[in-house]
């Protein structure tokens, strides 16, 4: 496997995250749900989603916590 396909599979695993504010919940809920990739939101307000969709969210300035490394 090339390094290439490494990150992309690193890329895929999936990460329990949380928002800091209400604004960032509304505006990660939204940008995750329009990413075209899979997203599960769990009943405490975490969201399990891809490594590639914590740097979408980044990308847009929406803080979030990683709930689990």
């Amino acid at each position: 496997m090339t390094d290439d396909s490494s990150e992309y599979l690193e890329s895929l695993k999936p990460v329990r995250i949380h928002f800091n504010t209400k604004k960032d919940q509304i505006d990660g809920f939204y940008t995750l749900m329009t990413s075209g990739k899979p997203v599960h939101g769990l009943d405490n307000g975490q969201y399990i989603v891809s490594h590639s969709q914590c740097e979408l969210l980044d990308s847009r300035n929406i803080k979030y916590k990683i709930d689990n490394k």
